[in-house]
């Protein structure tokens, strides 16, 4: 089995996933679409494997487990994803569009080995942040429980995903302008996040919870840490975005 090297991607995955189905009641329309999105994530690394993202020695030595397994993979998804979407509500459907469109994107961005771009990775973002959407519709949630979520997880990823390449990149002692900018966002997502928390309403809870990852976010971007602590930031950014789950599915 080919496992995806990006260990960060896997929380990314999971926690929309999570919220989705907390909100939804884990109907099993969405727990189907949840089937097919982790199906279709595994099926990124023997795809990079097969367009030689991971280096010629790997294609050539990893063909054929990669193709086999893409297929299975591939069936996987189709089944999961097709048949959650029959079952469930017309509104699961539209909410689908979403995450579909922006897989699609990513798999053009695979194909031109461009993912691990920060461009890519951002569009990677917001493909994982949409998956909350179809599994909440499937279990009937609407208005802020159905996209809210969503969302948080959006502007958290895309704040933590901007603070670990400005970590990187302060190591290296380049692109300061990246620096600088992964703390705009940081903090413009921080900001907007206590905002909607002082402001009270229905987002009031999901402001609560996007300043957790927003402020560990920020701290990551604001700080000169060394890349080897890295697996430390990764640790503390999961911790962050768990309490931002338990807030929002209480809410």
């Amino acid at each position: 089995m080919l496992w995806p090297k990006e260990h960060g991607a896997y929380a990314q995955l999971a926690f929309p996933l999570a919220s989705g189905l907390a909100v939804g009641g884990a109907a099993p329309a969405g727990v189907a679409i949840g089937i097919a999105g982790i199906a279709l994530f595994l099926a990124a690394e023997p795809a990079e494997v097969l367009v030689g993202a991971r280096g010629g020695r790997a294609r050539d030595a990893l063909a054929g487990a990669a193709a086999r397994q893409l297929a299975i993979l591939g069936v996987v998804a189709a089944v999961a994803g097709l048949a959650g979407l029959a079952v469930g509500p017309h509104a699961a459907r539209l909410a689908a569009l979403v995450p579909a469109s922006l897989g699609a994107v990513l798999g053009a961005l695979l194909l031109g080995r461009r993912v691990k771009t920060l461009g890519g990775e951002l569009v990677a973002v917001a493909a994982f942040a949409s998956l909350h959407l179809p599994i909440a519709a499937a279990g009937g949630a609407e208005g802020i429980r159905g996209w809210g979520p969503a969302v948080v997880w959006l502007a958290v990823f895309a704040a933590a995903t901007c603070a670990v390449h400005a970590l990187k990149a302060r190591h290296k002692d380049r692109d300061r302008g990246l620096v600088r900018a992964a703390l705009a966002v940081a903090a413009a997502v921080a900001a907007a996040a206590l905002a909607t928390g002082l402001a009270g309403g229905a987002a009031r809870m999901l402001g609560w919870a996007a300043l957790v990852p927003a402020a560990a976010a920020l701290y990551v971007a604001a700080r000169p840490l060394h890349p080897r602590h890295l697996k430390r930031v990764g640790w503390s950014l999961v911790a962050a975005n768990l309490v931002a789950l338990v807030l929002m599915a209480r809410s």
